[in-house]
């Protein structure tokens, strides 16, 4: 059997991300973050996976990698 998925509504992205909804939507039309899946015509949400790998992303590209 599957895990569940937890959704996040733009808000709480907006929470994570620690930006605003302008550069939000900036990094998703430059392909830079995922779009959202429309669960209706009005909620659009983005599966918590997705944005917890984004935040890896970005971290692991600003920290140094350890020298062997």
């Amino acid at each position: 059997m599957k895990e569940a998925q937890r959704f996040l509504r733009r808000d709480q992205v907006l929470a994570l991300l620690g930006c605003k909804n302008t550069k939000l939507y900036a990094m998703i039309a430059a392909g830079e973050f995922p779009r959202a899946i429309k669960l209706s015509p009005r909620i659009a949400v983005w599966p918590e996976r997705d944005v917890i790998a984004f935040q890896n992303k970005h971290i692991a590209a600003q920290r140094p990698t350890p020298k062997q």
